[in-house]
């Protein structure tokens, strides 16, 4: 196995963000700060992240003796397997001076041909091997939404689920120069991750992950 590169699939001079949106949500808070400042109320908080190991596949057409078909690779996909968890807390009669929004960040380190870091986004995929890990949790802090009669509508509790899924499935055999193992790919991938976090995970925020 070669030494794996560290790479940021957010860092990118090729690439633009998959969801800028995100980047506004962050700097706004969430909410109007001059109206929660030195207010003591109940306030929720989320907290999330994921961790992904994963390995490169291959899948082998059958072979036709009678044709003369040798084996060959039919298309190749990342097997990956996902640890995403959730926090959800309500904090009682707290005072904050705003609400807080903080995009949770990725970090990549691949292993294989087309994850060398310093090149162009034709050469930051996700290569043969590797782990996607969270090295900021994603928050979210506001006020907790109340129904008319006061009750807390916020979820509450922890939760971890683990899943395996495939990603980034590509025609033939693995090579860098197919040009199909990109950094756009990647960031395309990763959106799909975060849509199925949500499936495993209700109160997981897809929008929440920087991309």
């Amino acid at each position: 196995m070669a030494t794996p590169t560290p790479l940021d699939p957010t860092t990118s001079k090729a690439d633009l963000p998959i969801n800028p949106a995100a980047s506004f949500w962050e700097a706004s808070g969430g909410c109007d700060a001059s109206a929660v400042s030195g207010v003591v109320q109940d306030w929720y908080i989320h907290t999330q992240g994921y961790y992904v190991l994963y390995d490169r596949k291959q899948v082998w057409r059958d072979t036709n003796v009678r044709k003369s078909v040798s084996p060959s690779v039919e298309y190749n996909y990342v097997d990956a397997n996902v640890t995403v968890w959730a926090n959800d807390e309500i904090l009682r009669n707290a005072q904050f001076s705003s609400c807080m929004t903080s995009l949770q960040q990725l970090n990549l380190m691949a292993s294989g041909s087309c994850s060398t870091e310093g090149l162009d986004s034709n050469f930051s995929g996700w290569g043969d091997n590797g782990i996607l890990t969270t090295s900021a949790e994603g928050v979210v802090l506001r006020p907790a939404r109340k129904d008319g009669a006061g009750n807390i509508l916020d979820p509450t509790g922890q939760e971890r689920e683990n899943f395996s899924i495939t990603l980034n499935k590509n025609p033939d055999p693995y090579s860098c120069g197919s040009g199909w193992d990109t950094l756009t790919a990647v960031k395309a991938d990763i959106a799909e991750l975060n849509i199925v976090c949500k499936n495993h995970i209700d109160s997981f925020i897809p929008s929440l992950v920087r991309i």
